[in-house]
């Protein structure tokens, strides 16, 4: 189980189309926009001492209280408390501090509609990858929505989780006015003490019917770009999370695929884009809203088995499933002699085609 950018989407009330993701820019071609944005000639006297660490919270909060003095600034006021959002709770850094890095991607969001949520989702796979790999350190992601999605998938005796209908509600709206008045640090530790242990709901009761982004490219994962560095993930593993039948993921091909922004990192970000313009996206499947796995799977699953894979031809049509490299390779090769019969078929229709031709002339003459 693993949160998805679909998921992501559907909590943050992001624009609808999930897939018009962000790519990180260059910062110093978006700082003069972000100041235009706020309303300000320049944003020096907002960054920190050292002019590189990011932009004061306190500064801009006092730039807000101007902005609301300003009936004609509403927008602007909008803005810096959306730029609030952005820099201390979507992609936090220092306390008080938002990252040029955030802001950069608040600059894209404003001009283009992005959705930030495949940002969001690479930020919080990075943190939970180095707080793994170092046995240290803290979060340094979006929590409050990751536990919002921790919640929803755990049956709890919260009344806004338990038999209630979403359909035209908002959750991440009812979830914060009912969970998160007085909520503090060390509520956390006691509010996770309190979840169960196995008891999940592999769909969230708020998630809507929509495609689901199953790989990006050749590549068999789905590559994130956030705005510290670049992550991928295997969607494909909790299909189930979207109401589909959890089958066998195509794992040939799998490969380590994360790191952070440095030196020259312009080619790997630009085959990223190129990936992202060939999306597998698959449509949840007809039928009952019970969940099932295919017969393989829980195999798989408990063996680790690493050499069975699943094909997909094309969006919204049939999938040909392979249970493992063998048979595979036995499709291919039946692939290929229909089309070599094909093939053939057509060289011997123009050769009958040819020769009638060659006929009529003489009939003709």
């Amino acid at each position: 189980m693993t949160s998805t950018i679909e998921e992501y989407s559907v909590l943050t009330e992001f624009p609808e189309d999930a897939h018009k993701v962000y790519f990180s820019q260059r910062i110093d071609d978006t700082m003069d926009e972000l100041a235009k944005l706020l309303g300000i000639p320049q944003l020096i006297p907002y960054r920190e001492k050292d002019n590189s660490r990011g932009l004061r919270w306190k500064r801009l909060e006092e730039l807000l209280i101007a902005k609301k003095a300003n009936p004609s600034a509403k927008m602007e006021k909008h803005r810096i408390l959306a730029l609030e959002i952005f820099g201390l709770v979507l992609y936090p850094s220092t306390t008080g501090i938002i990252s040029l890095e955030a802001a950069n991607l608040f600059v894209e969001y404003e001009k283009t509609k992005i959705n930030p949520c495949t940002a969001i989702l690479a930020e919080t796979f990075m943190s939970l990858n180095h707080c793994k790999k170092t046995s240290k350190g803290s979060m340094r992601c979006c929590v409050s929505l990751l536990f919002i999605w921790l919640a929803s998938h755990i049956e709890t005796e919260t009344p806004i989780l338990k038999n209630f209908w979403w359909f035209n509600q908002k959750p991440l709206e009812l979830f914060v006015s009912e969970e998160w008045e007085n909520f503090f640090e060390n509520d956390w530790k006691v509010k996770l003490q309190r979840l169960p242990l196995s008891i999940f709901n592999w769909r969230a009761p708020w998630m809507r019917n929509v495609a689901s982004l199953m790989s990006c490219g050749e590549k068999p994962w789905v590559p994130l770009i956030g705005v510290m560095g670049y992550i991928s993930y295997v969607p494909a593993l909790v299909a189930r999370q979207h109401g589909n039948i959890q089958s066998v993921p195509r794992t040939v091909g799998i490969a380590p695929f994360t790191g952070v922004y440095k030196g020259n990192t312009m080619e790997m970000l630009e085959s990223i884009k190129q990936d992202w313009k060939s999306l597998l996206l698959m449509k949840k499947e007809n039928g009952s809203r019970n969940l099932t796995i295919r017969k393989k799977y829980p195999e798989w699953r408990n063996r680790g088995v690493t050499n069975i894979v699943e094909v997909f031809e094309s969006v919204g049509t049939q999938r040909k499933r392979a249970s493992c490299e063998e048979e595979l390779r036995e499709q291919v090769k039946l692939l290929q002699t229909k089309l070599k019969t094909k093939e053939e078929l057509r060289r011997s229709l123009k050769h009958q085609l040819a020769e009638e031709k060659t006929m009529r002339k003489s009939a003709e003459e």
